[in-house]
């Protein structure tokens, strides 16, 4: 449905939700986030000679020693990198500079680490990367491969949330790669989404988990980096769907 009028009552509750606790969402997230020591010493437990997205964004909610080492090629890399509220320290090494001169990529990696310093080795899709992370360890480096590399991080969604009381919850989505957020605010067993992101199965599979109906879908606004999930929702769940009449003319 595209329409200029206002929503139903649930999205009034809403903005009045958030007003009141969107700041404490950052202090929360900052209190109960995983610390990157944490997440070192389990893979090091497990002996894993990997790391995922969920598990690398919650190293970096805090400053860190990590060391990122990047592969991809020089274009691949100024195009876009891991970055967030705390990036951490980043070296940008090409893939094929392991390939023909092995031995010196290593000693600059050497240079910059410490003893037991970690190193996250990050490609394209987790491949190369993967190559480069093996041939660190056996020069004595604790490097770890990102699993799927910067398509998975591409595609990385944090779901927290902001509150949860008796008669509703809200929770915050953040496509964190892309700096969209979306909101999805639950009450009674019914659902309201504003900006929907490009996923719509992962509100999907949220919205199972909270058994919960999706009721309404808000875009408060459209442009090139905000790719909405509303149409595609509002299709498979029959919710009601609003967007700004312009937007629905020139999407």
């Amino acid at each position: 449905m595209v329409g200029e009028h206002y929503a139903p009552g649930i999205l009034a509750t809403f903005f009045k939700v958030n007003n009141q606790r969107c700041f404490g969402a950052r202090r929360k997230r900052m209190s109960t986030a995983l610390l990157e020591t944490d997440v070192v010493a389990a893979l090091r437990a497990a002996d894993r000679n990997e790391i995922f997205v969920h598990e690398l964004y919650a190293a970096l909610q805090q400053p860190t020693n990590l060391l990122l080492l990047d592969v991809r090629n020089e274009e691949e890399f100024q195009m876009w990198r891991i970055e967030t509220r705390h990036t951490p320290e980043t070296l940008h090494l090409p893939y094929f500079f392991f390939l023909e001169e092995e031995g010196k990529a290593i000693e600059q990696v050497k240079e910059r680490v410490q003893e037991g310093r970690p190193v996250v080795v990050v490609c394209a899709k987790g491949g190369a990367s993967d190559y480069v992370a093996e041939r660190l360890r056996e020069a004595g480096v604790y490097a770890i491969n990102l699993a799927g590399g910067m398509v998975e991080w591409g595609d990385f969604y944090d779901v927290r949330p902001v509150t949860e009381q008796p008669d509703y919850r809200l929770y915050q989505v953040d496509r964190v790669a892309r700096g969209c957020v979306s909101w999805v605010f639950i009450s009674k067993g019914e659902a309201a989404i504003v900006d929907p992101l490009r996923y719509g199965e992962r509100y999907v599979k949220l919205l199972e988990q909270q058994d919960a109906q999706l009721k309404l879908l808000l875009d408060t606004h459209a442009h090139a980096d905000h790719i909405s999930s509303g149409p595609e929702l509002a299709k498979m769940t029959g919710a009601a769907y609003y967007l700004h009449p312009y937007d629905a003319i020139h999407p």
